[in-house]
C-alpha cells in the first residue's frame, strides 16, 4: 500500500509539471500568433497547476500588454520579477523592460524609468531601452538626460532616435 501510494503521488508531481509546461508550450505559441486571448486562457491554466511559474506570469503580462490591459500586465511582470528578480535567462529579465513600458502607456514615467534602468544594468546594449527611457524622461522635463538616452539609443542603432533627437534635442 505504501509503494502504490508512493507511486501515486510520483505519478502525479511528473504529471503536474508536464501540464504545466505544455500549458506553458501552447500559451506562449499562441503569443507568437498573436492570439493572446487564447495564450492568456492557457498561462492561466498554467498558473493554476503551478502558481510559482515566473516564465508563465511573464508571458501571460505579454499577452495582457498587447491587448492594451497595462494594469494586469504589470501585475503579471511583477509577479515574475518577484519569483525570479535575478534571472537573465527565459525572459524574466526582459519583464522589467515590458513592465516599464506598461508603466510608460499608463502615464507613469517614474516606474518606467526606473525599470528602464534596472533592464539597462541587466542588459546595457539594447538601444530600445535607451530610446524609452530617454522618451520617459523628456516627459517629465528631464531634456538633458533624455537627450544623452537618446543618442545612445542611436548610439546602439536605433534609427527612430534621429527624429526624437532633432525634435527635442537640438533646439
Amino acid at each position: 500500500m505504501k509503494y502504490l501510494l508512493s507511486m501515486i503521488l510520483l505519478f502525479s508531481l511528473v504529471a503536474y509539471g508536464q501540464t504545466a509546461k505544455e500549458y506553458l508550450k501552447k500559451g506562449t505559441e499562441y503569443t507568437k500568433t498573436g492570439e493572446y486571448q487564447s495564450a492568456i486562457d492557457d498561462l492561466t491554466e498554467c498558473l493554476r497547476i503551478d502558481t510559482n511559474y515566473a516564465l508563465a506570469y511573464n508571458m501571460r503580462g505579454f499577452a495582457y500588454r498587447n491587448l492594451g490591459n497595462y494594469e494586469e500586465a504589470i501585475a503579471d511582470y511583477t509577479r515574475a520579477i518577484r519569483i525570479d528578480p535575478d534571472r537573465i535567462d527565459d525572459d524574466i529579465a526582459d519583464a522589467k523592460y515590458w513592465r516599464g513600458e506598461a508603466y510608460y502607456n499608463l502615464g507613469n514615467y517614474e516606474k518606467a524609468i526606473a525599470d528602464f534602468t534596472e533592464f539597462i544594468r541587466l542588459a546595457p546594449d539594447i538601444a530600445d531601452t535607451y530610446y524609452n527611457r530617454g522618451l520617459a524622461k523628456l516627459k517629465l522635463g528631464q531634456k538633458e538626460s533624455g537627450c544623452l538616452d537618446l543618442s545612445k539609443a542611436r548610439e546602439l542603432g536605433f534609427a527612430d532616435a534621429n527624429d526624437e533627437i532633432t525634435k527635442y534635442c537640438q533646439k
